[in-house]
């Protein structure tokens, strides 16, 4: 699913030259087609992840594939640049938003081991798709033309409908499971007073680390026959407590009960999780994604016209834009092989992907000739991969498994509000200056600084454990 969103975002940007000779538009109006369709693929995450929780992963994803596959056929045949807008930047841009956030949540969801090593492999989708779809739109453009290129992406977006059905499939099974799960650790005392039974649930492990001494107790089995010690049938113990005496017992054993049947329903309000904000660190998560969603996409979705720019063709520049999509996957194999050895925070570890992703950014301001050109974008690509990978690890870090979904849907919104603003500020410096160098040395400035941020929360967190080490040694 992953690999569908990143195909389709990173492949406009070689529908956009087409697009932008066919209706002789400006730039910046033009990018409203990228901006328009990843601000609603990201921004609406907050409100797919509440209606994820409402109706499920499944049919979510599943209404979301024909959305998307409806918007593809009608940009086919657009008559104009806005109604092309409509129909790539919000109709598919709606059907799309789903997809950024199920991947997750399912992860969240069905493992429990090796839960980062997931979220890697989830997050090699979006640089194979990153690699392959400027090949697949040059090649659909001259074979069917950027129109017909439409038309063949909505038989991919499509293919989300069947999956949405499996997830479906899969989501009752593990829901099931879980129950069963849960049931299984729960044995059943039956406590019986004088003519009523009273049903106490309690944890086995409690029940064989614990000694209780009653007065006036007699176990009784299950045929009610007292009986001085517990006996064991099939395999499980099976201890039936009869308690006479005082009302005190009974109010006791009443309250107990009700406490541990009663299941306890989560609110809209509390589902919401609204105390992330509170969090220092998913604070500043959240404004360094604002500021890299406003710039970074800006760069891949315009890398061609910037190439073009530079003298070389719009085949060339599709070549390079899908290297950077293999040098990112590179860069995300490569977190993967790496980060088990780094034993530092994961705070710590985006921080330094950030700063090396500044770093990079500087050599496409400086590449003019082919080979510094395949340089810059090799450079680039790698730590793009891997600050990439890092990120949904570190959500989690910062979030928790509780609060992880709503993190994501928050998150998501934040960076499509970034990603509306991207690209018409983009497209306006161009337009303005011919050039699209102050955007890259912005989205430099941007990364450095989001890196000297993380590396704050990872010294606050740092200092946080050392105090709590000292208080429980003080407490000792």
């Amino acid at each position: 699913m992953m690999f569908i969103v990143m195909s389709f975002l990173v492949g406009l940007g070689v529908l956009f030259v087409e697009i932008l000779d066919t209706f002789q538009s400006s730039r910046a109006m033009a990018s409203l087609l990228q901006s328009v369709c990843t601000g609603l693929v990201f921004g609406t995450g907050m409100f797919a992840t509440i209606v994820i929780k409402k109706v499920g992963e499944g049919h979510v994803t599943t209404v979301g594939g024909l959305l998307a596959g409806i918007g593809c056929v009608g940009s086919a045949f657009a008559p104009s640049l806005p109604v092309l807008i409509f129909t790539v930047g919000v109709v598919t841009g709606c059907g799309l938003c789903t997809f950024t956030v199920v991947p997750y949540t399912v992860t969240g969801l069905m493992f429990n081991k090796r839960r980062n090593l997931v979220f890697v492999i989830v997050s090699i989708g979006p640089g194979l798709g990153g690699f392959i779809a400027p090949f697949l739109n040059t090649a659909l453009i001259d074979v069917f033309g950027w129109r017909g290129a439409f038309l063949v992406l909505s038989g991919l977006m499509f293919q989300a409908c069947p999956i949405g059905m499996l997830l479906t499939v899969l989501s009752k099974d593990i829901q099931r499971d879980k129950e069963l799960k849960a049931k299984t650790k729960i044995a059943y005392n039956d406590i019986r007073e004088d003519n009523m039974v009273v049903t106490n649930l309690q944890d086995t492990t409690q029940m064989e680390s614990s000694s209780v001494a009653y007065d006036n107790v007699t176990f009784v089995d299950e045929y009610g026959k007292s009986n001085s010690s517990q006996e064991e049938h099939n395999g499980q113990i099976t201890s039936t407590l009869q308690i006479s005496n005082t009302e005190e017992c009974k109010q006791d054993s009443s309250i107990s009960e009700m406490k541990d049947t009663k299941q306890k329903k989560e609110s809209f309000i509390e589902s919401l999780h609204l105390g992330l904000f509170k969090d220092f660190a998913f604070i500043v998560l959240g404004m360094c994604l604002f500021i890299l969603m406003s710039l970074l996409p800006s760069i891949n979705f315009f890398f061609v016209d910037m190439v073009m720019s530079r003298g070389f063709d719009a085949q060339t520049g599709s070549y390079l834009l899908s290297l950077i999509g293999l040098s990112s996957l590179a860069g995300r194999f490569l977190y993967l092989f790496v980060r088990p050895m780094v034993k530092v925070s994961q705070v710590t570890v985006f921080a330094t992907m950030c700063m090396l992703l500044s770093a990079s950014l500087l050599p496409l301001v400086w590449a003019n000739t082919y080979p510094t050109l395949v340089a810059a974008v090799v450079s680039y690509g790698v730590p793009l991969g891997s600050c990439s990978v890092a990120y949904p690890t570190l959500m989690y870090a910062i979030a928790g498994p509780k609060r992880y979904a709503s993190a994501v849907g928050y998150c998501e919104t934040i960076c499509g509000l970034g990603a509306f603003l991207g690209g018409p500020i983009a497209g306006t410096v161009k337009d303005t200056t011919n050039s699209y160098d102050g955007v890259v040395l912005t989205a430099m400035a941007a990364m450095a600084a989001c890196g000297v941020a993380f590396y704050i929360v990872a010294i606050r967190q740092r200092c946080s454990q050392h105090l709590n080490k000292e208080t429980v040694s003080t407490h000792l």
